[in-house]
């Protein structure tokens, strides 16, 4: 049939020979594009390999592949992260891993920061608390004498005479130093040990009038 066709048929059979040269052209630059490069099936290569690979790549995504690389033969995964078919879903997947462990570590920064403020803040008014404490004290003293009787850590019990808890009793003895009658006392009290620590702060209410 090829001897017999007109002068168009024989283009025809040159246009389909341009295409298949075409088409085996786009195939061959397809296959040698680096980002395209098939991964093992077992989802890591060799430190060797990744070199290779790498140095083929452009820009940071040369360092982007090692550190894939050398993560891919650890147990650091992401959730839901599947093995990379090509070095571009390997390039995808650490920039992930990298931006989630960014976000992690941005988190606990933020989380120690707001512990160590909460501390601070916990120290800065457990020290005005004793400095008041103190300068109450003082004025206190020139009005009362206190003196301490006796103290011991008792029990107490709820509704159904079971075991709430124990707290610290202690039994204080305060004398008016003053002319007025005192009807009663409210405020804290700062307990210290024989060594000077402190034990505690605890809230104080006296009622009945003192002599």
């Amino acid at each position: 049939m090829f001897y017999k066709s007109n002068g168009s048929t024989g283009k025809v059979f040159r246009r389909s020979g341009a295409l298949l040269i075409a088409g085996a052209l786009l195939l061959l630059s397809a296959c040698s594009d680096p980002y395209e490069h098939e991964l093992p099936p077992s989802g890591f290569v060799t430190a060797g390999q990744a070199e290779d690979i790498a140095s083929k790549l452009k820009g940071p995504d040369k360092e982007l592949f090692k550190r894939w690389a050398a993560r891919s033969i650890t147990s650091q995964k992401f959730p839901g992260e599947t093995l990379p078919l090509n070095v571009k879903i390997a390039l995808m997947n650490q920039t992930r891993y990298e931006a989630l462990k960014a976000e992690e570590e941005a988190k606990a920064e933020a989380k120690l920061k707001a512990d160590q403020l909460a501390y601070e803040e916990k120290v800065r008014a457990h020290e005005e608390s004793r400095k008041l404490l103190e300068a109450t004290d003082s004025f206190i003293k020139n009005y009362f004498v206190v003196r301490s009787i006796s103290y011991d850590i008792v029990p107490i019990f709820n509704s159904y005479g079971g075991l709430a808890y124990r707290e610290w009793q202690f039994d204080l003895e305060l004398t008016n130093k003053t002319p007025k009658e005192v009807i009663g006392v409210r405020g804290a009290v700062l307990v210290k040990d024989a060594f000077g620590k402190e034990l505690g702060i605890y809230n104080l209410r006296m009622e009945p009038s003192l002599s």
